[in-house]
């Protein structure tokens, strides 16, 4: 028995209470002599929860031309469910998107901006009417790009040169592969996978270098630097020469492989020559190692040293 429900309408209950199947039935009774009560039918009420529509993905960054789905998720009510999805700027002014009535939608990423996206869900129902959707933020950057700190340099041979990369837009974790020209095609520098290159100079030639950066977030793939030409001159090979020489004869030193020459030595001898004579040997004076810094054409430097032992008289 429903308290107070005596009259010949009943107003169902379909609060959160009801959820379920109820069986309603309503007795009628007539005061007339012998008119007694009716024989009740039995009437079923299900009450469903309201309908509810969820989104897969709230926040995503890509890279402009990636594919991607956002899709929509519909729960309890009843009926035809129908939808809308709609998009915003802003995400305050919402406008429906024509065409857009599935429960997926695949968001146009050929532009780099943000765009929000939610979908509203209708079911036919009776007194379940629709549900929006929490907001899908859909972020679409350029696609990366890597450039190289240097692109024509020149250095000596065992110079320390380290070449850079510079990546910039895409999205995700960015992974590293250097390569050298091997005279035929690029091929990979085992190993070599940071973002910097120490470049090896220890013979000379010319190189050319590239790096492939890779972005792991969606559509944004690989991209190829433009080539790092590194050219390696030599440092002059020295040939330098001293040796033994007697008390008061001239100390003959002698060098080449160069276009200038720095010597010094024992107490306080400087020189320009590349073979200069120093006279009158003096064992208290100019015994002990002398040092000769040359440079070529390439203006690279290269050092040695040798030694000079004047005998005394006897």
């Amino acid at each position: 028995i429903i308290p107070g429900a005596t009259a010949d309408t009943l107003n169902v209950p379909t609060s959160a209470g009801f959820v379920g199947t109820n069986f309603y039935q309503i007795i009628a009774t007539a005061s007339g002599i012998g008119c007694g009560a009716s024989n009740p039918s039995m009437a079923t009420i299900t009450v469903v929860p309201n309908i509810n529509v969820t989104v897969d993905i709230p926040n995503v960054t890509v890279c402009e031309g990636a594919s991607i789905t956002v899709n929509a998720t519909v729960s309890n009510a009843t009926g035809t469910f129908t939808y809308q999805w709609q998009s915003s700027s802003d995400s305050l002014v919402w406008n429906n998107i024509t065409g857009a009535t599935g429960i997926s939608y695949n968001p146009n990423t050929l532009v780099s901006n943000t765009i929000f996206y939610r979908i509203i869900a209708s079911a036919s129902g009776f007194g379940c009417g629709s549900d929006t959707s929490s907001v899908s933020k859909v972020i679409v950057v350029p696609n990366l790009s890597v450039n190289v700190n240097l692109t024509n340099t020149t250095v000596c041979e065992d110079a320390t040169l380290i070449l850079r990369a510079n990546p910039t837009n895409g999205t995700g974790n960015i992974t590293y592969q250097w390569r050298v020209f091997n005279g035929v095609t690029y091929v990979n520098m085992p190993g070599e996978t940071a973002d910097s290159l120490v470049v090896p100079t220890a013979s000379s030639g010319l190189n050319l270098y590239r790096i492939v950066a890779t972005a792991s977030g969606l559509g944004c793939g690989s991209t190829t630097s433009s080539s790092a030409t590194i050219q390696i001159n030599p440092k002059p090979v020295i040939t330098i020469d001293g040796g033994q020489f007697c008390t008061n004869t001239s100390i003959n030193l002698t060098a080449s492989g160069g276009q200038t020459y720095a010597w010094t030595g024992p107490s306080g001898f400087t020189s320009n020559l590349q073979n200069p004579i120093i006279a009158v040997a003096d064992s208290t004076v100019h015994n002990g190692k002398y040092y000769l810094t040359v440079t070529n054409s390439f203006s690279c430097v290269n050092n040695d040293s040798v030694l000079v032992d004047v005998l005394p008289l006897p």
